[in-house]
């Protein structure tokens, strides 16, 4: 089976292990969020507060759906890094 050199240079995620946070900004302002988990958003001031607060915020929320006898819902959300030649 020949593969596709297109697609052996896109850098993909698939059967998520877990949920995807994305993660955006610069300087001095970062925000996180998980699509999987519409509720749960994060900001900070620096890239790693920003981290460190999305990986507190899922397994919380995941306690607090259970808690409840809520569903929770499955990790589905993927993601794929698409390169760009240097300008």
């Amino acid at each position: 089976m020949e593969r596709d050199p297109e697609a052996s240079r896109l850098a993909t995620i698939d059967a998520p292990q877990g949920y995807l946070a994305v993660i955006e900004g610069e300087g001095d302002t970062y925000s996180a969020h998980v699509p999987d988990l519409p509720v749960i958003v994060a900001a900070a001031d620096t890239r790693a507060e920003v981290v460190r607060l999305i990986q507190e915020a899922v397994p919380l929320y995941i306690e607090t759906l259970r808690q409840r006898g809520e569903a929770i819902p499955p990790p589905t959300t993927t993601a794929l890094t698409i390169p760009v030649p240097a300008a």
